[in-house]
């Protein structure tokens, strides 16, 4: 791992290809049936992030770094977070793209996941392809642990993803239950993991 590497909050200057590619990334279903495609999502992106709003808030996010490249992305969601179905339909508009025949169903998984939250944390982790295996994903686990001082953070992981399992279990968190999450629209459910890791773990 780069001794330059750093982590620091999504800039509005950032280059929004890479964010599209690396938050597209971070769930094989849940984005693409938000944005439907790529290229929607380099366009609504930075109208939603210029919202600044629920969970589209620019400080919800953070860029693992070197130098200029961006290596990755963490979200890191505080309680109070919420989706807002009706300010992501007004950054469509705003950005000239059609709302998806997906987005009733994927809104309705958004507001389960985040508008019901405890008061603890929750995160997802996306390395680019590129930099994979150079400890970029352990690096961001780890400032997010640390960003959230005595709160505790949960975290929903699929089943069959077994490197994000090993990374998170590493640094601390365990399985509270399997269960049936999100798919994909008109798709079949997904085993995934509920995790959490208490504040009161110590560092390895």
């Amino acid at each position: 791992m780069s001794e330059n590497l750093q982590i620091r909050n999504l800039s509005a200057d950032d280059d929004i290809n890479i964010i599209a590619e690396l938050i597209m990334d971070t769930d094989p279903y849940i984005y693409k049936d938000l944005f439907g495609s790529y290229e929607n999502a380099v366009k609504v992106l930075p109208q939603l992030f210029s919202r600044n709003s629920g969970i589209f808030k620019r400080s919800c996010y953070y860029l693992a770094v070197d130098g200029e490249d961006i290596l990755g992305i963490t979200a890191f969601f505080k309680y109070g977070d919420t989706w807002d179905s009706n300010e992501v339909e007004i950054a469509f508009v705003e950005a000239g793209v059609q709302l998806p025949e997906s987005f009733a169903a994927v809104s309705e998984y958004f507001k389960e996941a985040h508008n019901y939250l405890p008061e603890v944390k929750a995160c997802n982790v996306c390395v680019r392809k590129e930099f994979r295996r150079r400890g970029v994903g352990d690096f961001m686990v780890k400032e997010v642990i640390r960003m959230a001082g005595n709160s505790n953070i949960v975290l929903t992981v699929m089943v069959d993803n077994s490197a994000a399992v090993k990374l998170y279990e590493k640094n601390g968190f365990k399985t509270l239950y399997e269960f049936e999450d999100y798919g994909g629209y008109n798709r079949n459910k997904v085993r995934c993991y509920q995790m959490i890791r208490l504040h009161s773990v110590k560092m390895l």
